[in-house]
């Protein structure tokens, strides 16, 4: 009887030990922490690179561009990228040519100005708009 007994506690002991390894080499169970940290990090730097990517590209300036300029307290004046067909002020210029450092010239036939924190000079003709918000 003690013979019969033992038997059946080895067999438990050896099925439990079987349902245990099943259970953890299962599909879909024990996501391990670092594949959760090696996600997430891989997801931080896909969204880095997608804002990057705007910032750097969403206010470039290049001839044929329109912007307005404006004074501004701590930089002296500002230049803004604005949409050619509906200013946001009367008052526009049209990027003729921009030119590498802030210290260039662009003569008689166009409004130079000098943008120290872009390093660039740009060659601006003065628009007017018709369709510009009144304020």
């Amino acid at each position: 009887m003690r013979r019969v007994a033992k038997f059946l506690r080895c067999l438990a002991a050896s099925d439990l030990a079987r349902n245990k390894r099943v259970l953890n080499n299962a599909p879909g169970t024990g996501i391990k922490p670092r594949h959760i940290v090696t996600g997430l990090i891989g997801v931080v730097v896909i969204i880095s690179a997608i804002i990057g990517h705007s910032i750097a590209s969403g206010s470039s300036i290049k001839a044929g561009d329109c912007v307005i300029t404006n004074p501004n307290a701590i930089t002296e004046w500002d230049i803004k990228k604005v949409g050619c067909s509906s200013p946001s002020q009367a008052e526009y210029y049209q990027v003729m040519s921009v030119q590498g450092g802030s210290n260039g010239d662009c003569g008689a036939d166009y409004t130079t100005f000098n943008d120290d924190p872009a390093n660039k000079t740009y060659c601006l003709a003065q628009r007017y708009s018709f369709n510009a918000p009144s304020g």
